[in-house]
């Protein structure tokens, strides 16, 4: 069961990137990671590591923290398209186009009808 305050930053991450502010939502996604941390939360939600991920190589050209945290999140949550769209994402911004094209074709063999992949 997530924890309210860390799903409270984890959405306002997700505001902040809609609107592109990659340091704002960055700060989001480590500080709903932070709290699961203090309370001991044995299996962290690996969407806050993710997005954490993604906007560490958008918004702070960190690329290669980018593609460690998105690739565990990934291996952690195999059976969720988004962390390969955020891992393909960071491919991208990697200049890595065919490990992104690897990337989205996994997360539309998850789920084929994924809006944002099928673009």
């Amino acid at each position: 069961m997530p924890i309210v305050s860390a799903e409270n930053n984890f959405k306002s991450g997700l505001e902040a990137l809609i609107d592109q502010d990659y340091v704002e939502a960055a700060m989001y996604f480590r500080r709903a990671m932070d709290i699961e941390h203090q309370r001991r939360v044995t299996q962290p939600d690996m969407r806050y590591l993710s997005y954490y991920g993604l906007c560490r190589a958008k918004g702070h050209t960190q690329v290669q923290e980018g593609l460690h945290a998105c690739k565990r999140a990934a291996r952690m949550r195999p059976r969720d398209p988004d962390m390969f769209l955020n891992l393909g994402r960071v491919h991208m911004q990697a200049r890595q186009p065919r490990s992104a094209f690897e990337a989205f074709r996994r997360g539309l063999e998850i789920n084929p009808s994924h809006t944002v992949l099928k673009l």
